[in-house]
């Protein structure tokens, strides 16, 4: 991580040496702005696994000045130290950038622009308001956790040993600051709606996991990958009548944390404790059957677990299923039925080498419903998404509530967004 920063210094400090005529003084200060956003990225990433972290002299960033830095040993600053560098760092990059490059810069889309900025100043604040940097103590038994202090070299303490609520409202702050740019800019919750790309909540909520990189295709996600072709992962996760290589297999505890349609826990829920036995069905001349441990889920298991006889996106009930909704498509619609058991066209009997479901279950959450294991894959791999920021805000939001004394249930922060995220069922 640190070459990158060394990277971003080298280009900051040079980057008013281009005297290219091509270049506009437009797109330099792009240029400038998201190579700052890269800074405060990379410096993020450092301390969300490991705390405070060095902070590197931006003037040195090669030769001997670099070397003797490094052997000079450069200090942790505290937390709060970390946290202003950071914070300075984005507003710094929102002052260069442009709201959104959606529209007009097709170019660029999916490259880091104001509302890109504001997401991560949200996200870093929620980090430094939550117990783990703020106080090390249990919000709701008050137990203090002295022994994840983190101290420098000279014993200090790096990280608050006291709880500052300040910390929630600034968080609010700025989730309503990214939200109100993030709105400003286009960006929306793909929601249901009578367009047919996602007139069902399984395809308003494929469609943030499927869509085409380069281009204004899904307006939920402020911020993705663009470099990495998918093909490798749709290859791995198709089954083995699709000759693919069955291979990204959820374990059993995955597959249990996703909710019932109860919106309880698995292990909570005593009709699903107590289901058993098999339901069966009829649909396109097949005859299908399922475990009832499969019935009755969270819609987003349907979109992104393929488990034993699964064929259409929903089973909440014995009797209705959604339209226009298999886990995937393909000519031949026999493919569409998962059968990973023994004897089946997806199971162990059918391998060939290695490759075959170890447990039954397979990832889909990432695999368009028109993949084949020939797909080289072109989709974009999610990393800043609106619902997040809508979930910070309501977080957030509640959280500062309670900080205050203030009954959160109150607040119209909380169900406003809360809402607007439930829509995506329709």
């Amino acid at each position: 991580m640190y070459a990158q920063i060394r990277t971003c210094h080298y280009f900051l400090n040079n980057a008013d040496k281009c005297k290219d005529a091509k270049l506009s003084e437009q797109e330099r200060t792009w240029w400038k702005g998201e190579a700052t956003f890269f800074l405060a990225y990379y410096y993020y990433l450092l301390m969300q696994q490991y705390g405070p972290v060095p902070i590197i002299d931006p003037s040195v960033y090669s030769g001997d000045a670099l070397y003797a830095s490094i052997d000079k040993g450069i200090p942790r600053p505290t937390m709060d130290e970390q946290l202003a560098y950071i914070d300075n760092l984005l507003a710094d990059a929102v002052s260069k950038l442009d709201l959104s490059y959606m529209q007009s810069y097709s170019d660029r889309a999916g490259r880091a622009n104001i509302v890109t900025a504001k997401f991560l100043r949200a996200r870093m604040w929620m980090y430094a308001a939550s117990p783990l940097y703020n106080g090390l103590v249990n919000p709701s038994t008050g137990a203090a956790f002295p022994q994840l202090m983190i101290k420098g070299k000279d014993g200090k303490d790096l990280l608050p040993n006291a709880v500052d609520p300040n910390k929630w409202a600034k968080a609010l702050e700025h989730c309503k600051d990214a939200m109100a740019s993030a709105a400003q800019a286009g960006y929306r919750m793909i929601a249901v709606s009578p367009e047919p790309a996602v007139n069902t909540g399984n395809k308003a909520y494929k469609r943030n996991f499927t869509f085409s990189r380069g281009g204004d295709t899904s307006p939920e996600c402020i911020y993705y990958l663009q470099a990495a072709s998918t093909g490798i992962l749709i290859k791995h996760a198709l089954p083995l009548s699709w000759a693919g290589y069955s291979g990204i297999c959820p374990t059993q505890k995955h597959v249990d944390e996703y909710f019932t349609a109860k919106g309880l826990l698995t292990g909570d829920d005593e009709e699903w404790k107590n289901a058993s036995g098999f339901y069966s069905y009829s649909k396109d001349n097949f005859n299908i059957r399922i475990h009832n441990k499969f019935r009755k889920r969270d819609p987003r298991f349907y979109c992104n677990i393929l488990f034993p006889g699964q064929y259409s996106y929903a089973m909440l009930n014995g009797t209705s299923e959604s339209t226009e909704s298999y886990w995937a498509r393909n000519p031949t619609a026999a493919k569409n039925w998962f059968q990973p058991w023994f004897d089946g066209q997806d199971g162990y009997g059918s391998k060939a080498g290695a490759d075959y479901c170890i447990n039954g279950y397979l990832c889909c959450k990432w695999i368009p419903t028109d993949a084949s294991a020939s797909s080289q894959g072109d989709n974009a791999i999610a990393i800043f998404r609106y619902s997040e920021l809508a979930l910070n805000l309501i977080e957030s939001a509640f959280e500062n509530a309670v900080a205050k004394g203030v009954d959160p249930l109150s607040d119209n922060d909380v169900f406003s967004h809360w809402d607007m995220l439930r829509d995506r069922v329709g």
